[in-house]
C-alpha cells in the first residue's frame, strides 16, 4: 500500500531509484513489487529514463 500512496502523491512520473529510497527497499525489490501489482490489475506505466505513474 505504500508503493501505491507514493504513486498517488505524484503527478509527473517518479524514477524507481527515488521510490525506492523513499520506501526504504532495494530497486530489486521496488521491481517484483511493481509486478506484483501489475499482476493484481494496478495500472502502472513506466518509461525508461523518465520513470514510473500509475
Amino acid at each position: 500500500m505504500n508503493l501505491m500512496d507514493e504513486f498517488r502523491s505524484h503527478r509527473r512520473p517518479v524514477a524507481g531509484t527515488e521510490l525506492a529510497e523513499r520506501l526504504n527497499v532495494s530497486i530489486r525489490t521496488l521491481y517484483l513489487d511493481i509486478a506484483s501489482l501489475r499482476a493484481l490489475g494496478a495500472d502502472i506505466e513506466d518509461e525508461p529514463g523518465v520513470g514510473y505513474m500509475l
